[in-house]
């Protein structure tokens, strides 16, 4: 047998003893921390999941927000072609002017009675409304008038036109048109 050194074994058991020492360190003190350290790693990974979420969220708001912008303009806009039923007076005084500037002489004007028309807007209620005028004006008059109706911010449509020559003067003729347009019904409070 050989012979043992005597301190062999105190180095022995010496470097057993910090073999035990290093591993309960890394068992107690690092293992732990590792541990966090992963668990850290993926609340880091939600956290920035989340932030991302979050900006293309605000991104999104701030488009609608703009998006909401542009349709209360464009619904301002639309009020003036349909109006209401109270600006019934003003829509027939848009018709007489536009007629003076087309040299067409109305002789009478009448709103007939209004339609209820079915909306695809919830809470949108509009009426159809014809509107007679009977008039006397040249051929060429009568086309400028309907254009400037059709090119004017409000909404008209011709429905039906009848027009007959005036015996006594040639270039002059008896109008019926028949125009229609909508109108916004009264809003309930």
């Amino acid at each position: 047998m050989k012979k043992e050194l005597p301190g062999m074994r105190a180095w022995i058991l010496g470097g057993a003893f910090v073999l035990l020492l290093v591993s309960a360190f890394f068992k107690l003190l690092v293992g732990p921390a590792f541990v966090k350290i992963g668990s850290l790693s993926q609340e880091i990974k939600e956290t920035k999941q989340k932030v991302r979420t979050t900006q293309q969220g605000l991104a999104n708001m701030t488009r609608m927000k703009l998006e909401i912008a542009r349709l209360r303009q464009k619904a301002e806009v639309m009020e003036v072609r349909f109006p209401s039923e109270a600006e019934l007076p003003n829509l027939l005084e848009h018709l007489s002017t536009v007629a003076k500037k087309s040299n067409v002489k109305i002789i009478e004007i009448s709103p007939s009675r209004s339609v209820a028309v079915a909306s695809q807007v919830p809470h949108a209620r509009y009426r159809e409304l014809p509107i007679v005028i009977l008039a006397r004006s040249g051929y060429h008059e009568l086309g400028t008038f309907i254009n400037q109706l059709e090119n004017s911010e409000r909404l008209f449509s011709v429905k039906d036109i009848s027009v007959k020559s005036d015996p006594s003067d040639q270039r002059m003729h008896h109008v019926r048109l028949i125009l229609e347009t909508f109108v916004r019904e009264k809003e309930n409070p």
